[in-house]
């Protein structure tokens, strides 16, 4: 973009901060305003790093010599905005001044040689005869050399030159430094043309929100819960509100009003997946923006995803204690298991349809505590491919009373009942001295002490008795 400082321009305005030194090596200087020929030294000094602040700056002017005429080439194919041809036509009329005889050559993917009054027009309403798909640089240029040489070529135009590529009708895009135009270069050098390219300002960015990304977990099971995480981009430069909208087989599972701050912005949903889900599942997420201009291009405003929903195994959990099952409910939970954990003593009711159970497991629960048809439908359940685990304790296996049932037919184990042990009993009898010179210095506390501390190492079936005597 030129910054325009009549007569002249500057194609890098930025590099003329630089003079901004000059004051400070002034002061840096002062004892130089001193005597004249310090003073004439620092003025030259000055006036040289200004020379080259300029000549970095890029200053240069638009007026040709005055026995030159000028041409101008336009670029008026499709990569050129609106916006960018109205800034060609202001800078031609107000820094070239041509005349509306001056030759003009407008040109795309073909090109047409006019005077300036006739191509004005055309930075409005280009023509479609010029094949605005395409753009030929090059081929615009070669006629140029059959004119009279000493001549300045302004060329307005974006810098790229598309094309199809030879045997393919895909479109090729070739920057003009490395395309048929540089080869041009030379020839157009040595006919004294002097080409002065000017590449329209960056094209203003449209209002724009996408919805970038939308993952969804690949797998998951009924009744587990999936996170769902939808990335937005804003390009607008400031915040656009709108609305997500989520669907899972046309039927809304999510809505949420949002304010998109410009950039990147991640919103997450956990989503809970029923019973009834199962197999692979479309997710739609919709996001609309409240003011229809902030996005310049809605059809990339959604996504869909797809996820394959399992349905989660369950296992029936037996026990006569509720506290037997805090520590395997948990565990079988955390391994994606769907667990039905009952109380036997509290719940008999409640076992239902062994066949809806991928196993059944036994928590040190005793025989006389279950349901009789649970029992019976054991090894029929077996047998069809469930799934039975019996875990012991003093209340399962053989202690339990379950020898010679269904259950130890299904075990692959004897179960033995339980086992009767008869121990011997002991007796002990304390004969103990209670006359009167047993109560000198303590001697009958020590002696209650000692015959309590015998009865404590005995069992609750032995036998204990204490004689007293007195002489």
């Amino acid at each position: 973009m030129l910054f325009t400082l009549p007569p002249y321009s500057f194609t890098r305005p930025d590099l003329l901060l630089l003079l901004g030194i000059l004051p400070l090596f002034w002061l840096w200087q002062w004892r130089a305003f001193r005597s004249l020929a310090t003073f004439v030294s620092l003025l030259l000094h000055s006036l040289v790093f200004g020379c080259v602040v300029l000549a970095a700056a890029g200053l240069h002017t638009f007026q040709p010599g005055a026995a030159s005429i000028p041409v101008l080439m336009l670029d008026l194919s499709q990569s050129l905005t609106t916006s960018q041809r109205q800034w060609m036509r202001t800078t031609i009329t107000q820094q070239v001044q041509p005349t509306a005889d001056t030759p003009t050559i407008v040109f795309a993917g073909t090109h047409k040689q006019m005077r300036w009054q006739d191509a004005e027009a055309l930075l409005t309403r280009p023509s479609t005869d010029l094949q605005r798909t395409e753009t030929n640089i090059a081929a615009a240029l070669t006629p140029l050399l059959q004119n009279e040489p000493n001549r300045y070529i302004y060329l307005f135009t974006d810098g790229w030159e598309v094309g199809p590529q030879a045997g393919s009708e895909e479109p090729n895009h070739t920057d003009t430094n490395n395309g048929a135009t540089h080869l041009l270069l030379p020839l157009l050098k040595a006919h004294g043309l002097k080409l002065y390219p000017f590449p329209p300002p960056p094209a203003p960015a449209a209002s724009h929100v996408a919805l970038q990304r939308f993952d969804v977990p690949p797998t998951t099971a009924s009744g587990e819960s999936a996170l769902l995480r939808v990335a937005l981009d804003n390009t607008n430069s400031e915040p656009v509100r709108g609305e997500l909208v989520v669907t899972k087989r046309d039927k809304e599972v999510w809505r949420q009003s949002v304010t998109l701050t410009p950039g990147a912005s991640l919103l997450t949903h956990p989503l809970v997946f029923s019973a009834d889900d199962s197999g692979l599942i479309p997710l739609r997420a919709i996001f609309t923006p409240s003011t229809p201009g902030d996005d310049a291009n809605p059809q990339d405003n959604r996504a869909t995803a797809w996820v394959t929903v399992t349905a989660k195994e369950k296992i029936l959990l037996l026990s006569a204690k509720a506290q037997d099952n805090r520590y395997l409910e948990r565990v079988f939970r955390g391994r994606g298991l769907g667990v039905t954990a009952i109380n036997v003593t509290d719940q008999p009711a409640a076992i239902g349809t062994l066949g809806s159970y991928k196993a059944i497991i036994l928590n040190n629960v005793a025989r006389n505590r279950l349901p009789a048809t649970l029992l019976t439908s054991l090894d029929d359940y077996v047998r069809g491919g469930g799934g039975f685990i019996m875990i012991g304790g003093e209340e399962s296996l053989g202690l339990g009373g379950y020898k010679g049932t269904e259950v130890e037919h299904i075990l692959p184990l004897t179960l033995l009942p339980p086992q009767k042990k008869d121990e011997p009993r002991t007796a002990v009898m304390l004969v103990m001295d209670t006359s009167g010179s047993m109560r000198r210095e303590a001697k009958l506390l020590y002696a209650k002490e000692g015959a309590r501390a015998v009865a404590q190492n005995l069992k609750d079936k032995d036998y204990f008795g204490v004689i007293g005597f007195d002489t």
